[in-house]
């Protein structure tokens, strides 16, 4: 199936967008319907999946604006393939053992947008996609702790905003210091895949990986040394404090 991951990341938009015209007596069956179509697409992927190829798969490439090096760049390699999966099959999950009555109809579309962003958080390979992708995130975990959150969900909402839009503004400060200083070194636009950091540059990769930290820390520690995993996966780079650090990848 071509453009599967496009499938997967913009069909429970659509689905959350029809959602509007779903009545409130049919959106739990909606909801269901929708989660397990996309969970019943996933396996595809799984069994599709080379396990001999080490690297990324799927890989669907769209020049944006290339003056800047901005691509629509999705694909999945062994570790997103299982985030992807779980993330689908969480959603499912979530929408079924729903038990609140206070505006189900926008909690069910609220999760289909956060499901939106969370699988394409773990596919896109471009660092402008995947800020978007991360920040467009908050937008339904805001909305879901200021409508059904307990008798502080104000403060708690207006806690969470202030944290994570600060940590936010440090990450994407983060990542466009690295596209610089790897432009500086190789006069080429910054890809994921392409960082090269020698020995007078070795703080380089420190003060990026640093801003992305910040972020995921903003985000909940119980979640932050996952995502960092996972981003020094997406990154293709082996970092090493202090000293060097060198990408294992060829450029492509």
């Amino acid at each position: 199936m071509e453009n599967i991951l496009s499938v997967l990341v913009f069909f429970p938009l659509v689905a959350a967008i029809l959602g509007f015209l779903v009545g409130k007596k049919s959106i739990r069956v909606y909801g269901i319907s929708v989660a397990t179509i996309e969970f019943l697409l996933t396996p595809w992927l799984w069994f599709a999946f080379d396990n001999s190829n080490g690297g990324f798969q799927f890989i669907e490439y769209i020049p944006l604006v290339s003056e800047f090096g901005i691509n629509y760049y999705l694909g999945v390699d062994g570790i997103s393939l299982f985030i992807v999966i779980m993330a689908a099959l969480m959603t499912l999950v979530g929408i079924i053992a729903l038990n609140v009555m206070k505006a189900l109809k926008n909690m069910i579309i609220t999760l289909l947008f956060l499901e939106v962003a969370m699988i394409g958080v773990f596919v896109s390979l471009d660092a402008i996609v995947f800020y978007l992708f991360w920040e467009f995130s908050l937008v339904p975990m805001l909305y879901i702790i200021g409508a059904w959150g307990g008798e502080l969900r104000l403060y708690a909402a207006i806690k969470f905003f202030l944290y994570t839009f600060a940590g936010s503004l440090v990450m994407l400060v983060g990542m466009l210091y690295m596209a610089y200083v790897y432009h500086s070194v190789s006069g080429v636009e910054f890809r994921h895949n392409r960082l090269v950091c020698s020995r007078s540059t070795s703080l380089y990769p420190e003060v990026a990986l640093l801003g992305l930290f910040s972020r995921f820390r903003n985000q909940g520690s119980h979640v932050s040394f996952p995502y960092m995993a996972s981003i020094c996966a997406w990154t293709g780079t082996y970092c090493r404090f202090g000293n060097s650090c060198r990408s294992t990848f060829e450029d492509g």
